[in-house]
């Protein structure tokens, strides 16, 4: 019994045709055929096949080694008429059962529910029709019935294997997948314990049930079995990445990164490994980490955009625009269609207050993602920094109905109209905003000072309060307490001053923030 990939049956010595045929072909003839077959020499081997088959038309034997050498080829079509003639020939030929059985296993691989996977499972049970004890087919069969959804006559299969067959690792691996869509935990947790201390245990019994596992959601049973795999020192790279990525996917970051880098060590980097660690080190807020792996990346691949597009993503949460603003260009040159490169772009121009450029990049991503309100609230934004109020009006208006976009449009609707000194309608569009976003810190802080223009200072103290509890570094905010403090004659006005003094005067709204407000994926 073997995994899916069964090896081909071209032994024909013991076919029922050569046993039954009063004339037949030499057992050396079969022997040479076998021999360049499985040396790889497939032209001689189908030269002699179709010299022989001139000789003896209806030997079996001579059709299957025929399916194989097609087989091998990838010559499908070919290999089953072989495989078919053959079976026809002589209907209990165990072996072109099995290479007929493999073939539309092989080209139903990469969809269970195709034609071909359902193919394979009618030739097994054909053969199962004049073998029912043939250790192969059931196994086959129980793997192919799991991947199409039926576990219950997987577990059949599996149970009508001849003796001591069912306690193998394939067998075990297929049983405890099966229990575990069925739903029967507790039997599946002690199904992978059994295989996890099999002599026979390999990375690839435990392969051929990670889809029906993830097809369940048991991330928890995949993450035991790799974990064995390890513990046994039987984890290849491959098995490393995939236990990397579900303990990343259940939060357990550092588990991931650790497991990663095993996975690096002892080979030469590569750049799909350090994009998995830039990840990582990017969600665990690591962001030198990130940046080294990313840096170490573009070094091996120099013209992937997607490297280019996450070190511009790290570098603006460093804070380091310029160098930001450089990696995302050239990603963008690299993909100049690539919608979130273009957005990001826009958001790093915003950061360096190059509001021309970044409107630029607005306009463009606009076009990319016409249906997007959040393009057009960034280039509403962008429009308002750079003093073009029509402009921003009309794309501010267009979005302010976008439950996403609502309370940001309001919001610089507001300080266009303060910036016109038509404090009502800005009162009117700021109260809006943060009724819409009560966690709106800049939209609170304008309202604060919406207020203290009109000499609502009751109105404008509860406004900065509100913005300050959630922000308590914004400039705005404090800037407009100061000036509250200093027109009541508060006695808090000096420390409040001292505060001021100390923030950043030159803050502007970070590109990260900007970020934030579209689903910008950098990895």
């Amino acid at each position: 019994m073997k995994a899916a990939a069964v090896a081909w049956a071209v032994f024909a010595v013991a076919c029922p045709s050569v046993l039954r045929c009063q004339q037949h072909p030499a057992l050396d003839e079969f022997a040479a055929i076998q021999g360049f077959i499985q040396s790889g020499n497939l032209a001689e081997a189908s030269a002699r096949i179709a010299t022989d088959l001139e000789a003896y038309p209806r030997e079996s034997a001579f059709y299957n080694f025929r399916g194989v050498v097609e087989a091998q080829q990838g010559r499908y079509a070919e290999a089953e008429a072989a495989f078919l003639r053959a079976v026809e020939l002589a209907p209990r030929f165990t072996g072109a059962y099995l290479n007929l059985g493999r073939l539309y296993q092989e080209d139903g691989a990469k969809d269970p529910q195709a034609l071909g996977s359902q193919k394979a499972i009618h030739t097994y049970e054909q053969l199962l029709r004049f073998e029912p004890a043939n250790a192969e087919a059931h196994y086959q069969l129980a793997l192919l019935l799991l991947q199409r959804g039926s576990a219950q006559a997987s577990l059949k299969h599996l149970a009508d294997l001849p003796a001591g067959t069912g306690e193998r690792s394939q067998a075990l691996a297929l049983r405890c997948g099966a229990e575990a869509a069925l739903g029967t935990l507790e039997q599946a947790n002690t199904t992978a314990e059994k295989l996890l201390i099999s002599p026979e245990l390999a990375e690839a019994d435990i392969n051929t049930i990670l889809p029906v596992l993830a097809r369940h959601q048991l991330a928890d049973l995949q993450i035991r079995l790799f974990e064995g795999l390890v513990h046994r020192r039987l984890a290849g790279v491959q098995a490393l990445q995939r236990l990397a990525l579900l303990y990343e996917n259940a939060g357990r970051l550092q588990e991931a990164r650790s497991t990663l880098e095993t996975a690096g060590s002892g080979q030469a980097p590569n750049a799909p490994l350090l994009l998995d660690l830039a990840r990582v080190a990017y969600k665990q807020a690591d962001h030198e980490g990130a940046l080294g792996y990313l840096a170490h990346a573009r070094d091996l691949e120099p013209a992937n955009p997607a490297i280019h597009f996450f070190l511009g993503v790290v570098l603006i949460e460093m804070d380091l625009p310029f160098e930001a603003e450089k990696s995302l260009s050239r990603a963008a040159d690299l993909d100049p269609r690539n919608a979130s490169v273009v957005y990001s772009l826009g958001a790093v121009n915003s950061q360096m207050q190059k509001w021309d450029q970044a409107a630029m990049w607005f306009e463009r991503y606009c076009v990319l993602k016409p249906a997007d309100p959040h393009g057009k609230l960034a280039l509403g934004s962008a429009y308002f920094a750079s003093m073009a109020d029509d402009k921003a009006r009309k794309e501010l208006t267009s979005v302010v109905t976008e439950s996403g976009t609502a309370a940001g449009a309001h919001y610089y609707l507001g300080r266009m109209a303060v910036r016109a000194n038509d404090f009502d309608a800005a009162t009117k569009e700021l109260r809006q905003a943060v009724a819409l976003s009560p966690q709106y810190a800049e939209a609170w802080a304008e309202l604060g000072f919406t207020y203290l223009q009109q000499e609502e200072y009751a109105g404008a103290s509860q406004a900065l309060e509100r913005s300050l509890a959630i922000d308590p570094d914004s400039f705005r905010a404090n800037l407009s307490l100061l000036t509250l403090y200093q027109r009541t004659g508060d006695p808090h006005a000096e420390a409040q001053a001292d505060r001021v003094g100390k923030l950043d005067k030159k803050r502007s709204e970070k590109a990260s923030a900007m970020l934030r407000t579209i689903h910008v994926q950098p990895y």
